[in-house]
């Protein structure tokens, strides 16, 4: 289970990743996510510690197998593919980034605050997972 859930995350960073070889990047600009203060830090999943989110004023990292990605920089690479646009949306207690397309806006990620020191975290609609503030 814990090995399908980094899968699937790593699965979805690159999923607008495209075969282009040049040595050139395509890359977007101006692209940006502002997640608020009260999920800023590190988060863990207790079962797997070395999976998790840690957000800044304005990204997303991502923690597999003790590294992170920067969500906005995969995000940037690759202008060609589908994905039009990222943003966010903040309330009190939910934070989601979603993905843009010229058809639709695409769920990525939901949080969802329980307490100061514990969030839910689900993708694409799943159930929720459990993540520890560090």
């Amino acid at each position: 289970m814990k090995k399908m859930i980094t899968l699937l995350f790593v699965a979805t960073l690159f999923i607008s990743c495209s075969n282009d070889d040049s040595d050139t990047p395509n890359l977007r600009e101006n692209v940006s996510i502002n997640p608020p203060s009260w999920i800023q830090g590190t988060w863990v999943n207790e079962e797997y510690l070395e999976f998790g989110f840690r957000f800044t004023t304005n990204d997303v990292f991502i923690i597999t197998d003790g590294s992170e990605i920067s969500y906005v920089n995969v995000f940037r690479m690759d202008a060609s593919s589908a994905f039009t646009d990222l943003y966010d949306t903040t309330s009190n207690t939910k934070y989601s980034i979603f993905e843009k397309t010229a058809a639709s806006d695409l769920l990525m990620f939901q949080f969802t605050k329980v307490s100061n020191t514990e969030i839910g975290m689900s993708q694409y609609g799943s159930d929720s997972i459990t993540l520890k503030k560090q």
